[in-house]
């Protein structure tokens, strides 16, 4: 995702054109990702180790919602990346998409905020029963203030703090998925434990990763690097406006 809008939208945002037409290629991918996501949560049903759900079920009605909720958040992250990394006629644009593409959002995540525990007891337990309440309860409460300062941040000058608001609104998101799942792999009869490798693959992967994960740091850091600044239709990255 940083790399998507570290080059792909800062690049192709320097002219409203260049925007309708990212959001119009970038737009699909994201609906059947979004549709297996929403699978995902239904849960998987899993009969002596062999899948035995609908292989339609990334076709139902919470699959779709889910679709177009994180459709909704990616406009989000884009409308309000392109506010930090651009400016003139491309960021009043962005700034005017941020908030449509806010209330989306709100909606569709309370929307399956709702659905998610009356379809599955577990996660209804998991939210709604003490002890779990009075400490979960605390989540929601700032996602709705990310939200509203995010609001606010619209109407002052400053070029990042609507991003930094719109990242805590993912990171809050992913943080309640994170919950609602704990502590399934594949939901609701395989748990983290029952999926894991051996101890040997374990340590090969984490051997690997210990290699592997600096480049990636290093590769996402050079990449911030050279598209630093905004983008500007004559002079590129790095210039002033």
């Amino acid at each position: 995702m940083a790399w998507l809008l570290n080059t792909g939208s800062a690049r192709t945002a320097r002219s409203g054109c260049g925007i309708m037409h990212f959001a119009a290629v970038r737009s699909w991918p994201h609906l059947p990702r979004g549709s297996r996501q929403g699978a995902y949560i239904q849960g998987i049903v899993v009969k002596n180790q062999t899948f035995a759900g609908d292989p339609y079920a990334i076709l139902s009605g919470f699959s779709i919602v889910t679709s177009l909720g994180l459709l909704a958040g990616y406009s989000l992250l884009g409308a309000t990346w392109l506010i930090l990394k651009t400016g003139g006629t491309t960021q009043a644009f962005a700034r005017f998409s941020t908030r449509p593409a806010l209330i989306a959002s709100l909606i569709f995540l309370l929307i399956i905020s709702i659905w998610t525990p009356l379809d599955h007891r577990f996660v209804a337990q998991r939210w709604f029963s003490a002890p779990d309440i009075w400490f979960l309860w605390v989540l929601p409460l700032l996602t709705l203030t990310a939200a509203w300062f995010l609001w606010r941040s619209l109407a002052t000058d400053s070029d990042s703090a609507p991003f930094a608001f719109a990242t805590a609104l993912f990171v809050l998101a992913l943080l309640g998925l994170g919950i609602t799942l704990w502590p399934y792999a594949v939901l609701y009869s395989v748990t983290l434990w029952d999926a894991s490798s051996s101890v040997p693959t374990q340590e090969f992967l984490a051997v690997g990763t210990i290699i592997i994960l600096p480049v990636i740091l290093a590769y996402l850091a050079y990449a911030h690097w050279v598209f630093r600044g905004k983008a500007t239709p004559r002079s590129g990255y790095g210039a002033a406006e």
